[in-house]
Parts: structure tokens; sequence; C-alpha cells
């Protein structure tokens, strides 16, 4: 079974000269380079959950990330938070992408950022901050609180300046279009129709003419896209066995969870299970 440290080292040629660093909460990849050939083979549909927060800074190039349900692209110059539990999939990149990447598992003090994602331009400040922090990561002895302070400041900049959160607002019908996927993406049980009205406080006929009309796709295809990945990545990162998944997941029979998720990807859980060993 592949884990989020074995995907990871796959998806990154790292600089020789520049090595990994773990440290006490920390983990900081001063410089890592997407090489195209091995994105097309190795993680292209290997969705994971991340268990820590991650800060990436794309210093050339850019790179496509699905975020739950969300397509984001984030630019060369550009600072993007995913926050811990959010299940991730790096889907594109171009050739010669450099990125700093940093984990952190300690949730930051001033945390009130309740998406999963943010991004923000990089400024004199945050270059100023990303160089304290790679300095603070390698030197002896090892100040964790200080370091800790740090991280949490980048944090702030990142939160506070997110570029995503200074675009319009948007119509009432894309509003509710957002709060539905929100509560779809943290949704991992199959749930009818209703079961997502009654949590937005609105009729059941007029959330799915709202979904459709916003998306293009009606809200129970939704809710197969977030429970197929779901599946995913229980399938590839659990050694729970395929009746337990189909439980947790909310399906009532193992058969009928075999032939959503075959009818999803093409691929039994099984299979699908066995493709990534």
């Amino acid at each position: 079974m592949k884990t989020i440290q074995d995907i990871d080292s796959r998806l990154i040629v790292t600089d020789r000269h520049r090595q990994l660093c773990i440290r006490d909460g920390l983990i900081l990849n001063p410089l890592v380079r997407a090489d195209q050939e091995v994105g097309k083979t190795v993680f292209q549909g290997q969705p994971y959950r991340i268990h820590e927060h991650r800060i990436v800074y794309v210093i050339q190039g850019d790179i496509s990330l699905q975020i739950n349900l969300r397509e984001v692209n984030i630019k060369a110059g550009t600072l993007t938070y995913v926050k811990a539990g959010a299940i991730m999939e790096i889907t594109a990149f171009s050739p010669q992408a450099e990125a700093l990447l940093m984990g952190f598992t300690e949730t930051p003090p001033t945390s009130s950022f309740k998406g999963y994602v943010a991004s923000a331009s990089i400024t004199s400040q945050t270059q100023m901050l990303l160089s304290l922090i790679e300095s603070a990561a390698t030197e002896e002895p090892y100040r964790k609180e200080y370091t800790t302070h740090l991280v949490s400041a980048l944090y702030s900049f990142i939160v506070s300046g997110d570029d995503t959160h200074n675009l319009p607002t948007g119509s009432r019908k894309e509003e509710l279009f957002n709060r539905f996927l929100t509560l779809v993406e943290n949704t991992q049980q199959k749930q009818p129709i209703p079961y997502y009205a009654e949590k937005l406080h609105v009729a059941p006929h007029y959330l799915s003419r709202v979904v459709t009309e916003v998306s293009g796709a009606n809200v129970m295809e939704w809710v197969r896209r977030s429970l197929t990945l779901h599946a995913k990545v229980l399938l590839r990162s659990t050694d729970k066995s395929v009746l337990s998944i189909s439980e947790e997941l909310g399906f009532a029979t193992l058969p009928f969870f075999c032939r959503f998720f075959k009818q999803s990807t093409g691929f039994t859980p099984t299979e699908y299970r066995k493709a990534g060993e």
C-alpha cells in the first residue's frame, strides 16, 4: 500500500544539493522540481488526503491541483496554503516547474480560516519569512517555538491576503452552489438530495435547479464525484476491507458499491487497489 510519503517522493525530483529537512512539526523541502513524464505516469488519478498543513511557493512555471472537488492553478510568484485534511491530487504542471514545499503539523494559533485553500502573491515580507524559516529549520540547535511563530506569520500573510477572497462575491445562486459544494466535500456518506437541501435551508427542487444552472452538473453527479474521491483515497491509503469502505461511505450493500465504483472509474474497487500496489 502506498503511503503519502511514497507518493510525494515519486512526484518530485529534489535538487541533490539541497536536502529534505524534517523537524519536530515541520517538513521543509527547499526546492522541488516537477518532471512532466513522472507526472503523467505516477500521480494523475492518485488523490490522497494530506494530514499536515501545506504551503507551496511556486518559483517558476505553474502547477494544477484538485483540492477536494475544486480545481486550483498555482502560478509562479504565488504562495498557496492547503489545509490539513484536504484530499489533494496534482493533475498537471508545466515543464521545469520549481517550488518550495513546506508541511507543518500544528494548526497556527491565529487560525480562523474555514476553507481548504488560500492563495496570495509573494511580497518582500513573505520572501523574507521564507528565508528565515529555511534558516531556522536547518540551524542547530533547532528552536521549535521560534520556527512555529515564523510559520504562523507566513500563514497569516497568505490567509489575510487571499487573492481568491478578493474576487467579486458573485450571485446568490453561485454562493448557494459554493455552500453546497463545501457541504458535499465534508459529507463522506451517500445522501439524497433532501438531505443537502435541509442543511442549506432551501427546497430540494430549488437546490437541484441552482446546482445544475451554475455548474452544468446535477446534485447527484457532484455527490458521485465526492464519493468516488473518498473511495479512491480509502482504497489506496488504508488497509480497510472493501466491505468496510462500502459501509463507511453509506452504501446499502457491497455489490451496489462495487457497481457504483466500476461505473465511476472503469475499475472494480479491488482492481483499483491492486493497480496502486
